[in-house]
């Protein structure tokens, strides 16, 4: 190598990992598939926040509130490299979605001078992303990687990203890792509570480190004068006398104690769990618990003393640590268990699965592509080997088959004739088959309204006076009979016309009728329905405006309302009519509601005046 060329020497690295975290969404009125939806729209706002003004499109997604209208073919890779690299690897059809964020170490806050830590030169941070679908759940895996030379000193801080309390926050996912991470205090007082303590401590499943703080106990000083009666101190009074006056010689100080009482520590729990979420659990024990534990567990705690307790998956180890006397001095604890909590899974093997990361995501998708290239390669040969065998086959045959030419020529006209006669008959068949199912579907609709007018006439009333009351029954959103037309059922008069006649009108008025005017029913099948079930028609005419203007008082009802909100009065422009002769005489008088769809009767059974010019 030429003497004025120089070398720069690669430098190892070494490689661990800081914060980690498996959980599955805790919700369980979330579907897993929604879950996942939630999960992916609230990582990608919080990145759209982290790049700040150069977000690129790719990354625009609706809130995480929206996730119902987001549809699974928008979860797509994505891979970005601009000094950072996002690498996005989208598996919705196998219920997994991951990222993988590579960035250099820029300090805690490059934007914020006063509060920035000085950045490690050459340290790279790696974030790991992961919703996997496994067994009806939905896991999440979070993973930190820290690349450092070799020569790096301290270890990089363990940092919870922002999205983690977001996602426990929330109360369509939340967080589970074999019970819910919260940000609160679990208060243990019974032995069932303590338990299921000592049962999460030994789950395989389970990595953080359960910090149990204990209740201290203190007692109280009473003083002679807070137990002596009056009468049993002694007098303490001082008369005036020549003589030197010795006072009873008392005890410098007398003090009884009560039995200890015990009170919550006084820590700061509340922030300390609230900051130790998704890093560590929080439990209270009280007395009663605490000197009960030996019963459940190895452990025992003194009164006031606070328990570091691994969970067995790695290792178990647990230290204890006794009741600082000061405020200063159980600060200064507080924040030594913080970080002790917080770095716990820092450099340690913890598993992850079945959570799947980009490397394994990207893996499954090339063994996919390749199992698909194989099957396409496999198919492909298996199509040019019978390629070549009905090529080898038909040129034997090529010869033999020019002398039957002609008589395949026919044959195929033939057959060309035959396949235009078959489409004909399918055709046919097809043109009956319709037919045939119309036929059917008419006569369904028909026999079920026949039942239901069967049911109708079982319901009939057996008085003029209890026609109304039917009407009201049967045709309810259809007939509406105004106050003064079921008055004039109850007339005498009114039993002089035929009650199945009558019942027979207003049921044409509420179906056949009501549906040739609102839903438009050919009237020569509302004259077929009538024959059928009345055997006989019924006609409906409007009112000549020259009678209802000489009779108001017979062609007009108070119905509608005016713009004051007053029944105004309305015409009654419509009758349906029957007969002549007084045994069939029937006048049904009415208007149409076109806005409710109804038929409003005002007047029946009898013909009202009417005027004719002459």
């Amino acid at each position: 190598m030429p003497a004025d060329y120089r070398t720069v020497r690669l430098m190892k690295n070494r490689l661990y990992p800081t914060y980690q975290l498996h959980a599955v969404m805790a919700a369980r009125k979330t579907t897993p598939e929604d879950g996942l939806k939630i999960g992916v729209l609230t990582i990608l706002d919080w990145l759209r926040h982290r790049l700040g003004p150069d977000a690129p499109e790719t990354l625009t997604a609706p809130q995480p509130e929206q996730y119902a209208d987001f549809s699974w073919e928008n979860l797509r890779s994505l891979y970005i490299n601009q000094g950072y690299v996002i690498d996005i690897v989208s598996l919705p059809e196998q219920g997994a979605w991951t990222m993988q964020i590579v960035e250099p170490d820029l300090g805690s806050d490059p934007g914020n001078p006063e509060q920035r830590r000085q950045a490690v030169p050459g340290r790279v941070i790696e974030s790991n992303i992961a919703f996997t679908v496994s067994n009806g759940e939905l896991h999440c895996g979070f993973r930190t990687m820290i690349s450092d030379p070799e020569d790096t000193e301290e270890l990089c801080e363990v940092y919870r990203p922002a999205f983690i309390r977001l996602l426990a926050d929330n109360p369509r996912f939340g967080l589970r890792q074999i019970a819910p991470l919260t940000p609160s205090v679990t208060r243990v007082e019974t032995m069932e509570q303590l338990r299921q303590l000592t049962s999460l401590q030994k789950n395989p499943a389970s990595h953080m480190p359960l910090i149990l703080f204990t209740q201290t106990l203190e007692e109280r000083e009473i003083t002679p004068l807070d137990i002596a009666p009056r009468d049993a101190l002694p007098d303490l009074r001082i008369g005036i006398s020549p003589f030197p006056v010795k006072l009873p010689d008392l005890p410098k100080r007398m003090t009884l104690s009560e039995p200890k009482q015990p009170v919550d520590p006084a820590f700061d729990l509340a922030s300390f769990a609230k900051s130790g979420l998704a890093y560590y659990r929080t439990f209270l024990l009280t007395d009663e618990i605490r000197r009960r534990l030996p019963s459940v567990t190895d452990k025992t705690l003194e009164a006031g003393e606070t328990l570091y307790w691994e969970s067995e998956s790695l290792g178990g180890s647990s230290e204890r640590f006794p009741y600082p006397p000061s405020t200063a001095s159980r600060e200064k604890l507080l924040a030594a268990l913080m970080e002790r909590g917080k770095n716990h899974a820092c450099g340690r093997d913890i598993a992850l699965s079945p959570c799947l990361f980009v490397v394994q995501a990207k893996a499954r998708e090339r063994a996919a592509a390749q199992n698909a290239l194989r099957l396409s390669e496999a198919a492909e040969e298996r199509f040019r080997h019978r390629l070549e065998q009905d090529a080898a086959a038909y040129k034997s045959r090529i010869s033999a088959l020019e002398d039957e030419k002609i008589r395949l020529t026919e044959q195929l006209d033939r057959a060309k004739q035959y396949r235009l006669r078959l489409e004909n008959e399918k055709d046919e068949l097809m043109r009956r088959v319709v037919e045939a199912d119309e036929k059917l579907r008419h006569k369904t609709i028909q026999d079920r309204e026949e039942v239901a007018y069967l049911r109708r006439c079982m319901d009939r009333p057996s008085e003029h006076a209890k026609i109304a009351d039917w009407v009201q029954r049967q045709f309810v959103g259809r007939v509406v009979l105004v106050p003064k037309a079921a008055a004039m059922l109850e007339e005498k008069s009114a039993r002089e016309i035929s009650l199945p006649l009558i019942c027979d009108a207003l049921d044409f008025l509420a179906t056949d009728y009501w549906s040739s005017r609102f839903e438009r029913l050919p009237w020569n099948a509302v004259l077929d329905n009538c024959s059928r079930k009345y055997g006989r028609p019924f006609e409906v005419s409007s009112i000549g405006d020259m009678t209802i203007q000489f009779t108001p008082a017979q062609y007009k009802i108070k119905y509608f309302t005016n713009a004051q909100g007053k029944k105004r009065e309305t015409a009654l422009d419509q009758h349906l009519k029957v007969g002549n002769d007084p045994e069939n005489l029937l006048r049904i008088y009415f208007v149409l509601d076109e806005e409710n769809r109804l038929v409003v009767v005002g007047s029946l059974p009898r013909h009202l005046k009417a005027v004719s010019i002459r």
